[in-house]
């Protein structure tokens, strides 16, 4: 245990010397405001709004919970950079130790920074095991984008235009919600599609359980499937 508080301090100093990455861990407050002043303020422009209070709470904890990836990802990259993960191969510790220790912490974060904002948004509310279970789901997006980043970015520039397009892609599947039940179901092949599934069932327990399985295990196989590739990529 006392190795891990070890690795995630030596990466906390590097991303706390960073003004522009720690803003990031405010990031769940200023998305906190945006629901509580900013949304119901555009609902009085635009009536229709509340029905749709739930795709935007979702939205803004999607992108919320991934901003780990986006800080862990980087920290990846620049060891790659400097070929540090060689020398870090020497220590007398298991081969993935220091990367299994930064994503049970990005997992971590996202958990956190998902409970905070469905928990504060002021727009919706869900119950107890709703909101634990959704922000579970939702601290499985930093890993999906860390791996994806690391395993498939050359350097920091593509690892921020694969972030951006990444994030894109965490919105996708708002659009299913928008077509024909008959199409709606294409989008599964995105795993955050499941996330938003969840959500759109919390009251009904039944479907809300179901979505919540294929969820965690689509997150959960995509992730492994991304980390043997980062493997062979580093090896």
């Amino acid at each position: 245990m006392k190795q891990i508080f070890s690795v995630l301090n030596n990466d906390l100093k590097l991303i706390f010397r960073d003004k522009i990455l720690l803003i990031m861990f405010l990031f769940p407050l200023l998305i906190i405001a945006l629901c509580r002043e900013g949304v119901p303020y555009l609902t009085e422009f635009v009536p229709h709004i509340p029905n749709y209070y739930w795709i935007i709470v979702v939205g803004f904890t999607s992108v919320s919970a991934s901003t780990p990836a986006f800080l862990f990802g980087f920290i990846i990259l620049d060891e790659r950079d400097e070929n540090i993960h060689n020398i870090l191969r020497i220590l007398p510790l298991p081969q993935s130790f220091i990367l299994k220790s930064r994503i049970l912490f990005i997992v971590f974060l996202g958990f956190i920074f998902s409970l905070i904002i469905l928990i504060f948004n002021g727009l919706v509310r869900y119950g107890f095991w709703e909101t634990i279970a959704l922000s579970v789901l939702f601290s499985f997006i930093p890993p999906v984008l860390t791996f994806a980043i690391t395993a498939f970015a050359r350097n920091k520039i593509e690892a921020a235009t694969m972030y951006k397009g990444s994030s894109l892609v965490l919105f996708l599947p708002i659009i299913a919600f928008f077509v024909d039940e008959t199409w709606k179901y294409f989008f599964g092949i995105i795993p955050f599609f499941w996330t938003f599934e969840a959500v759109y069932f919390t009251g009904n327990p039944l479907k809300f359980m179901l979505s919540f399985v294929v969820s965690f295990v689509f997150h959960f196989v995509v992730s492994f499937m991304l980390y043997r590739i980062y493997c062979k990529k580093i090896v």
